[in-house]
């Protein structure tokens, strides 16, 4: 991987923590330690679910799919992953997805604002040929996307 883009990836995950101590001090300062509190454990809860893919993933897939889920944050979608089983990363990166599926849907409108902000994705690779199924708060409905290399 190059060292451009480790850099970006750790200059976006030095700023999404920034932003998380600012939240919690807001709350702090606010006299709201109960909302601090629920933050923190969200926080918490969003690095297990990091963890877990560094863990079952390669390193290189799971760079890919972290970095994609950076990108979505920048729609305004929390990105999850449920499921993953692949051969390879590969098809995925190649069209950009799932980041590429969700910002055309967000282009579309697909998404309930007024939702949690969250889209699942289960992914599956097999033999060139790969397929995400989107489901969550923000959809309300489930969404299959089919990619061919």
């Amino acid at each position: 991987m190059e060292a451009e883009l480790i850099i970006n990836l750790l200059s976006r995950i030095r700023h999404d923590y920034g932003n998380h101590l600012q939240v919690i001090m807001g709350y702090i300062d606010l006299g709201r330690p109960e909302k601090a509190r629920r933050y923190v454990n969200a926080v918490v809860e969003q690095l297990d679910e990091e963890r877990r893919l560094f863990e079952e993933l390669p390193p290189e897939a799971a760079l890919y799919f972290y970095q994609q889920a950076l990108l979505c944050s920048e729609l305004g979608l929390i990105l999850k992953y449920r499921d993953y089983c692949m051969d390879s990363h590969a098809v995925f990166e190649n069209g950009q997805e799932p980041y590429s599926s969700l910002k055309q849907m967000a282009a579309e409108n697909a998404f309930r604002l007024e939702e949690e902000p969250v889209v699942y994705a289960d992914v599956t690779a097999r033999d060139g040929k790969a397929q995400v199924v989107f489901s969550g708060p923000a959809l309300g409905r489930e969404v299959k996307v089919l990619i061919e290399e």
